[in-house]
């Protein structure tokens, strides 16, 4: 069976500026059972980006859910998205020429997943994201955040079809989770866990286990109801949640993967309680979506997998990447007599070898100054002689 959920959450800062929540996302459940899904984020500096990211989701899983292939093949579901996402801008540009409102003020991003439990087509446009559970454990990020040339600004959907991703992700996905940038950037992936240097990101997995773990949403519909439930409350980031539902979900995700290592993970994960003050520090709203196929079978890996991240070596070793300056290696008063003792030595073989030098030049200069002089008296010899 597959469990759905989806929340957009006004973020805390567009509270207390009064502003909208421009995050939308829309699901939809067709008759086989396989499942349209889209996430999309309003760009912050645009007016009316939240009519924007409400057409796009609105327009693209509706175009998907009225015009899928009949045969359901992959070329034909990869082509179909594509005309879908250009809809969808269409649509947005007829809305900003009805409103005579600038096209770049209805500026957002767009994910789109089709999932038949098992593997996903999809599409991405700017710098929400989607990540993917594999049958092997593993929480991969399937898409990449689109960034502009500054590394901040985001890269719409407005930018065009040469900039939208659109594939098939071919390994077997127990979950899809699809998000907009307060999620991915604060809370799946924070920056102490990414590699940008190679294009790698770590997902922080005692937040991505609550949101994606079948585990946590298997058993009766209840049970899902109350699993939802507790994922959207969690999401708010209120300072009155029970950190103690969190925690119950997070147990029985580790008790099934790590069996008796459980209650020392746990142990680990209370000390700071990085998962809930994660979530209460957001800022920017909040879309998450779930697609989890609660009959999936998911391998349980290490222990060390689980295990809450050292976050004082990251921090260390993220200072010393970005400031390099101050961590310069202090010389010791050991260390400089070594080094004039090496400076002094190869100060006396560069004499050496100097004086050797000059001594070989005048050797040489000799030898020359000799056979000149050779020649000249058998030159002179014989001219006497003439």
């Amino acid at each position: 069976m597959i469990i759905d959920y989806g929340f957009s959450i006004v973020g805390k800062s567009h509270i207390a500026k009064g502003i909208c929540c421009q995050d939308n996302h829309k699901i939809v459940k067709l008759e086989n059972g396989w499942f349209i899904a889209a996430v999309a984020d309003g760009v912050g500096s645009a007016k009316n980006s939240h009519i924007g990211s409400k057409i796009a989701t609105e327009t693209v899983v509706s175009f998907c859910e009225k015009y899928m292939p009949w045969d359901y093949s992959i070329t034909s579901i990869k082509s179909m998205i594509r005309t879908a996402y250009n809809y969808a801008f269409k649509q947005i540009l007829r809305e900003s020429q009805r409103s005579r409102e600038p096209i770049e003020s209805y500026d957002t991003t767009l994910d789109l997943v089709i999932y038949d439990g098992c593997r996903i087509i999809y599409g991405h446009s700017g710098d929400g994201g989607i990540v993917g559970l594999n049958t092997f454990g593993n929480y991969i990020p399937i898409t990449k955040p689109q960034k502009g040339a500054d590394g901040i600004s985001v890269i719409p959907l407005r930018a065009g079809y040469s900039t939208w991703n659109i594939d098939i992700y071919e390994e077997e996905l127990a979950a899809v989770l699809m998000m907009t940038d307060g999620m991915w950037d604060n809370v799946l992936f924070p920056y102490l866990l990414r590699d940008n240097d190679n294009g790698l990101n770590r997902a922080y997995v005692p937040i991505a286990s609550f949101f994606g773990d079948p585990i946590c949403f298997a058993g009766d519909e209840n049970s899902a109801e109350e699993a939802k439930k507790n994922v959207r409350e969690f999401m708010l980031g209120d300072k009155t949640f029970d950190v103690k539902r969190y925690y119950s979900f997070i147990d029985k995700v580790y008790k099934k993967r790590v069996g008796h290592s459980a209650d020392k993970l746990l142990d680990e994960l209370k000390i700071n309680n990085y998962p809930l003050i994660f979530m209460q520090e957001v800022q920017d709203d909040k879309t998450m979506v779930g697609l989890i196929n609660t009959d999936s079978f998911v391998s349980n890996r290490e222990e060390t997998f689980y295990q809450e991240p050292d976050w004082q070596r990251l921090q260390d070793s993220w200072n010393r990447k970005a400031y390099p300056h101050l961590y310069v290696e202090k010389k010791t008063e050991s260390d400089k007599k070594n080094a004039k003792n090496i400076e002094e030595h190869t100060d006396t073989d560069s004499i050496k070898k100097d004086s050797k030098k000059k001594q070989n030049s005048n050797i040489q200069e000799n030898k020359t100054f000799i056979l000149f002089e050779k020649k000249m008296r058998q030159k002179n010899t014989k001219l006497d002689g003439r």
